[in-house]
């Protein structure tokens, strides 16, 4: 089960960048009726030749505002699957080991709840500051107040949970760095 999130979160998040960045080699490869010898075959794929023959880079901020949409939305559909996926599993499994995965899957949200408004954020920067608030909502479990809060409103028990638990920091750093590897490992940044 685990293995079918990772394949889905990382062809949501990774599948069309990549599919995106095949498709921008194609366009740079294709020579839009030049000759190859004129060194105009390896145009990219927001340059153009004006009249003269010079480039002209188009690098534009629409061009970089819709990659960023559509990582925006890539990551919202997988934290989709994740909050689907994190409560079938905390509902249906018992015991540690489902536990353990529930705890996995709520660092990989908080690490996509994050990517997902600092998206032009480094991913290990994003992956630092997930494991630093999942730590200290675990720490927070210490004081009482959770427990207090989830006994006033019960859905407060799925977000903060209610005992500190130390294997639950494992399970949290193992989710966030496995989630950073698949939203980082096809963007070398």
């Amino acid at each position: 089960m685990a293995y079918a999130i990772v394949c889905i979160f990382g062809y949501l998040v990774g599948g069309a960048r990549h599919y995106g960045r095949f498709m921008e080699r194609k366009r740079a490869e294709r020579t839009d009726g030049q000759d190859a010898a004129d060194g105009f075959a390896r145009l990219g794929p927001t340059d153009e030749v004006d009249d003269t023959g010079t480039i002209t880079a188009l690098t534009s901020i629409a061009y970089t505002e819709s990659r960023l949409r559509r990582r925006r939305w890539s990551l919202a559909g997988a934290a989709g699957l994740i909050v689907i996926t994190g409560l079938v599993v905390h509902f249906v499994t018992e015991g540690a080991v489902g536990d353990f995965v529930a705890d996995a899957l709520y660092a990989v949200l908080i690490f996509l709840l994050l990517s997902l408004f600092f998206v032009r954020v480094n991913g290990w920067l994003i992956a630092g500051i997930a494991i630093a608030l999942c730590t200290a909502i675990e720490l927070f479990q210490l004081t009482g107040v959770p427990l207090a809060m989830a006994e006033a409103f019960p859905p407060a028990r799925l977000v903060f949970g209610t005992t500190f638990i130390a294997t639950d920091l494992i399970a949290y750093i193992l989710g966030i760095v496995v989630a950073a590897v698949v939203t980082t490992w096809r963007r070398l940044d």
